[in-house]
This record gives C-alpha cells, structure tokens and sequence, in this order.
C-alpha cells in the first residue's frame, strides 16, 4: 500500500530511501539505553531461562564518545522482530514488551575499545555475560567476529551470528558470517558518476589498499562507471589512491585535494574516518563526493551543515539483515550453515536517495531504479565480486512482504488549539486508533508500547513534539507511518486537519481535512474520514 501511494510522489516510481541517522543527542539516549544489564538483570536471565521461550541475545559496540549507527540500525531489526513475534526487549532499565513469545536481551561491551584487535578483552566481556544461556547471540560489527567464534566453541548449544563480517565460516555447525555485500550499491554509484561526468575524471580514495575495499567498493565502481560509458560512449577516467589509514582526516582531505587539482570532478570514498576529509575537500571546492556505510549527506542535512556536495552514499541497511536473521531462526528453529551474504536484492545495501539528494539527482532516479531493478531480478549487469558468492536462504524483504499489505502506523497524540479542552486529545487519540484498524487495512502499534520504547531511550513526550525527530520514534518502533493531527475550534465548530507521513521517506501518502459542527459529530465520523486515505 505505502510504496503504491508514493509512486505517485515519485519519479518513475523510485522509492526514497530514507535512513534517519540518530543526531548526536539522541545516540547518547540510545547508548545509556542499551547499556550493560543492572546487577538486578540475572532474574531477568533466570526467568527466560525457566519460560522456555527463545532467547535472543544482542552485543552491540557502543563507545562513550563515538557514534555508532550500527547499533542504532540493528536495534531497529530487534525491535521490528519483537514487535512480528511477540517478545520483549530488555534493556538495562526498562522493558519494551510486545509480548512473552521471545526474550530479546541487549548487552553492551561499553567502554572497550572496539577494534578487531582488541580479541582478548573484547571475547573476555562476552564470556561475562554468560552467552550460552541464550539460544542465539548476535554481534554487531566486525570486531566480535574473531571473538564469537572462539566462544562458539566453547558453547556447542548456542548459535552465534557475527553481523557485518566477513570471511568462511562454512566449518562450524553454530557460528555463521552474516557479511553485507555493497559490490551492487557501489556500483549504482560509478554508473551514477559517469553518467552525470561523462568523458571526465572521477576518483576513488580507500582506506587501505585490502581486497576487502577493492572487492566491495572499488570493483564495484569502476564496473558501474564502465557500464555507463558502453551505454553513452564516453570514456571517463577514474583516479584510484588509498590514505593507508582509516583514521586520517589531513591526509584523506589534501589527497582529495590533489585530485580535485588534478581534475577530478567527483570522489568515491571508502575510508572510515579519513573519508570524511574527502567530503569535506569536496565542500571546500565546491565539487562532489560519494559516501560510504550510512547515508552521510542527509546525517549532514538533518545536522543543518552544508550537504548539496555529497550525491548520494552507499549504505548498509544492518537492521534488515539481523531481521532476515532472526525471521529464520524464529520460523525454522535453525540458521542456513556457512556465511550469509546479503545485499542490494535483500534490501541489505543500497545507493542512498533522500529528500535532500533526490532534486539534486534529477532523472539519474530513473537510472537508479531501472539498474536496481535488474540487480534484484537477477540480472547482474557484471559480476558483484571475484569472491564466489554462497546461495542466500532469503528472500528480499520486498519480496517477503503479503499480497495484501498491512500498513504498520503509530497515532500521535492530537496537536490542540487553545480553544479545544484538553482532554479532547486522549479522546480522539484513542478513537483514531480504533478506526484505523476497524478499516483493516492498518495494524497500529499502542501508544503505550510507544511511550514505554521511547522512556527506554530516554526520551521525554516533551521534546518529541517535532515532526522530525517523531520520524526518527515511528522508524524505531518498526512503524511504516505516522498520523499527524491537528485540532482547530472556531466557534462551537471544530476542525480536524490530520495526514499521514511514510516513516522512511517522510513524504506525505494522504492527508484529510473537515470542519464539523461539535466534538461529538466528529468523532461519529471519523471512519468515513479514514477512508478516504485509502
């Protein structure tokens, strides 16, 4: 139904994709939230353990100072899973309760440095948490690889998933590589580069010279940029140079820099830290850059910094593939053997187009819809990487979804006029919520479930009254949409002026507005009202 809807905001039918990266203050809610279990947490182990319902534990590596938008996009698949399976997420101070079918606990190796070589300290925080009480253990980022798979070792009875990793993982029964493959989106990238410079220069800057960056993102572009010069005729240049660092923000701007001097229009960057020298470069000249792992241009747009120089980022979507992941386990009881690659066909990767980049874009939409389009049918229009790639057990999420879409939305609470008496609003609150379902094309999440997600990341209900960040709570929650609602008086007339908002792209599906002559005769209508937003 939502993608139907907006087809018809869209060009071609290209559907915003619309990753909301949590802003600086609302990480650190999300951090504390997450945190290590209280010392009053192991009843809350004990009692799983006794319930005999699954047991999902997830290890996220969150840092004091850092942001790490991994962990804000898995908790998004966890609480997407708790929601479709009925179970309860449980932090370190409150509870997210969608039922008592599945225990979701969270755990944080906070404080660590999280790095891939860290081994020791890292596989000794996990074993603190006792892991094999639980029937699966998800960790999120590369650097629990090695350490998942020495603990899963030692427990023979718990499945443990390493989430954005990589390597074979084909000999062990209980330890699986689930690796997010961005050979496609990278490829949306060189294809949209050299189609808009078509016959000039480009440029790629990597961290290190590794086959991972080569095969994941430098293969990958230059394959998307040579598709595009057979299809225009043109032949473009593209500049290859590596910072031999992630962390290097100079030496990736004035190696940026260079290449700007030396004509490069537009930069492909693929080099953690050091890469945001490269956007910056690119800001400073006034000419472009591509970005990597998050949707880096809108992070900046909902900063309010400078973005129109970023076209547009390849991204990691972890919270669908820990989805795909936990879907599997808790419909079959079991998880394929060998690592998982997933990617643009799963709805795992992608080339980022927001509300922000998509005017700058212009019909390149059509070319990434139509190349996008081939990539998820199966015709790859060259080979995603030299690494063969294992046979996916999942469908995209696209594909997974009903015939008939049930549309998931969360009622906000009704924005009053000074004329309309305040208990109006739980009042109609409550009455839309029960005619969006009555409708039976809508499953809407409860408010309560709502406000005890949104005390668990410490929000208040006061300092979420901006459309924006209600957005960023509706993608949190797994909600598809939002309803917004405004209620006006004039005289003894009251008007209701609501709409609703498609969570990831924050564009508007429908929207109603009526005047009525009391509270009472609103209300007696207000299914006919809903109905006009099919």
């Amino acid at each position: 139904m939502i993608k139907n809807t907006l087809a018809k905001f869209v060009p071609a039918g290209l559907i915003f994709v619309l990753i909301i990266v949590l802003v600086a203050g609302l990480m650190v809610s999300l951090l504390s939230a997450c945190a290590t279990p209280a010392p009053g947490a192991g009843s809350e182990s004990a009692a799983l353990e006794d319930s005999g319902i699954p047991r999902i534990a997830v290890i996220l590596p969150i840092a004091e100072i850092t942001e790490e938008p991994v962990s804000a996009d898995v908790m998004i698949g966890i609480n997407r899973l708790a929601r479709e399976f009925n179970g309860t997420i449980y932090g370190r101070e409150e509870t997210v309760e969608f039922g008592d079918e599945v225990g979701f606990t969270i755990l944080v190796t906070e404080g660590l440095d999280n790095t891939h070589s860290n081994i020791d300290e890292v596989t000794e925080r996990i074993r603190g948490f006792d892991p094999g009480q639980y029937d699966l253990v998800f960790g999120a980022g590369y650097h629990y690889m090695e350490p998942l798979r020495i603990i899963a070792e030692e427990e023979p009875d718990t499945l443990f998933v390493a989430v954005d990793s990589y390597g074979d993982s084909s000999e062990y029964e209980n330890y699986m590589i689930l690796e997010y493959s961005t050979a496609n989106a990278a490829f949306l990238a060189g294809a949209v580069a050299a189609e808009r410079f078509p016959g000039e220069r480009l440029g790629f800057i990597g961290g290190m010279d590794l086959s991972f960056i080569n095969e994941e993102f430098l293969d990958g572009f230059l394959a998307g940029v040579d598709y595009m010069d057979k299809q225009s005729g043109s032949r473009t240049a593209v500049l290859v140079d590596y910072v031999d660092n992630f962390g290097d923000y100079d030496t990736g701007y004035a190696m940026a820099v260079e290449m700007f001097d030396q004509g490069v229009r537009c930069i492909y960057q693929a080099a953690g830290y050091s890469g945001f020298g490269v956007l910056d470069a690119a800001r400073d000249r006034g000419l472009w850059a591509i970005g990597v792992d998050t949707d880096q241009g809108l992070v900046m747009a909902l900063d309010q910094a400078p973005y129109r120089h970023i076209l547009s980022s390849t991204i990691k979507k972890w919270g669908n593939g820990v989805y795909l992941v936990g879907r599997e386990f808790l419909t079959e009881g079991r998880l394929p053997r060998g690592t998982q690659v997933v990617g643009l066909a799963e709805d795992c990767a992608d080339l980022a187009v927001n509300p922000y980049n998509a005017p700058i874009l212009g019909d390149q939409l059509d070319t990434i819809e139509e190349l996008k389009s081939m990539f998820v049918a199966g015709r790859e229009p060259y080979a995603a990487s030299s690494v063969p790639r294992e046979q996916n057990v999942w469908k995209s999420l696209e594909e997974a979804q009903p015939a008939v879409e049930i549309l998931t939305i969360t009622v906000n609470a009704p924005i009053l006029s000074p004329e309309i008496p305040a208990h109006y609003g739980p009042i109609l609150q409550e009455a839309m919520s029960t005619e969006f379902h009555q409708v039976g094309l809508y499953r809407v999440i409860d408010s309560q479930q709502v406000d005890r997600l949104l005390a668990e990341i410490n929000f208040s209900l006061d300092g979420v009254s901006e459309e924006s960040t209600r957005l960023e709570v509706g993608r949190l929650v797994a909600a598809e949409a939002i309803v917004f609602v405004n209620l006006g008086g004039i005289g003894e007339s009251v008007n209701i002026d609501f709409k609703l908002v498609d969570v990831e792209t924050g564009l508007l599906i429908a929207a109603s507005r009526e005047t009525y002559p009391d509270f009472e005769i609103l209300l007696d209508n207000l299914l006919p009202l809903i109905r006009q937003l099919k």
